[in-house]
């Protein structure tokens, strides 16, 4: 019939080419944003968002770093604290520890 005809001439107008799939060029390079464990920061400053866990952001101020430093960031399992951090009575951790290196950098 020409109906059926119609139609199957319309379906090979889509096109599967991979140029095409969700709308995204495959060609062009992924983008990065964020960090696992470390990232690199200069007399710059700078921010970078967690990859691993939603709303984790670290924020280094302009010139805290004077040479370019690896900033490390990791959870730290309760079980695994030598000491828990001082706290005043009635207070109490709201999520887990975060342990920024390298050991002895002050950022603020």
């Amino acid at each position: 019939s020409s109906l059926a005809r119609e139609n199957e001439r319309d379906s090979y107008r889509l096109s599967w080419g991979t140029e095409n799939l969700d709308n995204i060029a495959l060609s062009s390079s992924p983008l990065h944003s964020g960090f696992l464990v470390s990232f690199m920061v200069d007399a710059r400053g700078g921010a970078m968002r967690g990859c691993r866990h939603n709303g984790l952001r670290i924020i280094i101020p302009p010139k805290k770093c004077s040479a370019p430093t690896r900033v490390t960031c990791r959870l730290v399992k309760r079980h695994r604290l030598a000491t828990m951090p001082p706290m005043m009575e009635g207070e109490g951790l709201a999520s887990r520890l975060i342990e920024v290196g390298p050991s002895g950098a002050q950022f603020l």
